[in-house]
């Protein structure tokens, strides 16, 4: 018997995180990664953040989004990856004039409880 999993996008509920929409796909069970399709509006930013439970590894799909952790600033684009080791904060916004697609895989998976969100400066 097969173990492979079928997620269907319309079978995952929409998290508004901000101006941010958010699927998360998780398989459950003993599997060692989820992921998510994140969705940002023009302008629209993800607060800084940081995991304590999982490396994150952005996919840019389409549009600008500009990266910053710690002092550093890293612009992508269609193709490129960035990856955050767990611990480390980030925070993201979507820099040009289109909705920004990412592909956000976590390993382990994603957990809400494991996520800190930096007070305002």
């Amino acid at each position: 018997m097969s173990k492979a999993i079928c997620i269907r996008r319309s079978d995952v509920e929409p998290l508004a995180f901000g101006d941010l929409h958010i699927w998360d796909y998780q398989p459950g069970g003993a599997l060692g990664a989820s992921l998510a399709l994140v969705q940002v509006k023009p302008g629209a930013a993800h607060r800084r953040t940081r995991s304590t439970r999982c490396d994150k590894y952005f996919f840019i799909l389409n549009g600008l989004v500009e990266f910053l952790t710690g002092e550093v600033e890293y612009w992508l684009t269609q193709g490129d990856l960035f990856v955050v080791p767990k611990g480390e904060w980030v925070e993201f916004r979507n820099g040009g004039n289109d909705m920004a697609t990412l592909l956000v895989v976590y390993n382990p998976p994603f957990c809400m409880d494991a996520e800190e969100v930096a007070r305002e400066k």
